[in-house]
C-alpha cells in the first residue's frame, strides 16, 4: 500500500509536471476509503504496519483534493471526491486535528448542499433555477428520475454511478454528523 500511495501522488505529481493530477483524481476517493480503513487497523488486535504513514496520505490527499483540484470551484459533479474527503475527515478527529476536521466538516457541508440543489425532486431542488424551469415546462415530472443527481447544475443527463457516488457521500456525511440541509 506505500508504494501504491506514493505512485499515484508523489510520483505521479513529478510525472504529470504539475499537481493537479488526473492520476491522482483517478485514484483519490477509493484510495482514501481503503488507506482509511488500513489505517483504523491500528485500533485491533491485529494492526497492520505503516498504519500511520497511510493516515499520512489520506490527509495529504484531503489537501489535495480542496486546495490543489481545488473542489469546491468544479462545475460538473464531484459526489465522488466528498466519499474521499469524509474519510480524511476520520483520519484527521482520530488523530485529533481539530483544524483539518473542521476544515474538512466545512467543505463537505459546502460541497453536498450545492450538489443536493442537483437532485431532481431533491430536498434543495427548488434553489436550482434549471430544475425550477424543467418542473414548470413539464405538467408531470418523470418518476423515474426521481432522486437522480445532475452532472452539473444545468445538464439533465442523468448518470447512475454520478448518482451513487453522491448519495453515499451523503450517507457518510450523515452518519458523521457532517451535513444537514436544512440551512
Amino acid at each position: 500500500a506505500p508504494q501504491l500511495a506514493w505512485a499515484y501522488t508523489v510520483e505521479a505529481w513529478r510525472k504529470d509536471r504539475r499537481r493537479d493530477s488526473d492520476t491522482t483524481k483517478g485514484f483519490y476517493q477509493w484510495s482514501s476509503m481503503a488507506l482509511t480503513e488500513y489505517y483504523q487497523t491500528q485500533h485491533t488486535d491485529r494492526p497492520w504496519k505503516n498504519t500511520e504513514l497511510m493516515g499520512d496520505y489520506v490527509v495529504a490527499m484531503a489537501h489535495w483534493i480542496v486546495h490543489e483540484h481545488q473542489i469546491l470551484n468544479r462545475r460538473r459533479n464531484t459526489g465522488y471526491a466528498y466519499e474521499g474527503i469524509i474519510a480524511a475527515h476520520q483520519v484527521a478527529t482520530a488523530r485529533g486535528l481539530s483544524h483539518i476536521a473542521d476544515a474538512l466538516r466545512n467543505v463537505t457541508q459546502v460541497g453536498l448542499y450545492q450538489l443536493t440543489t442537483w437532485q431532481v425532486s431533491g430536498p434543495l431542488a427548488d434553489q436550482n433555477p434549471f430544475l425550477v424551469q424543467q418542473q414548470q415546462r413539464h405538467d408531470k415530472p418523470d418518476p423515474l428520475a426521481a432522486g437522480g443527481v445532475m452532472n452539473a447544475k444545468d445538464d439533465a443527463l442523468l448518470r447512475i454511478d454520478t448518482t451513487q457516488h453522491q448519495m453515499h457521500a451523503v450517507m457518510m456525511a450523515l452518519e458523521e454528523q457532517l451535513y444537514e440541509t436544512n440551512r
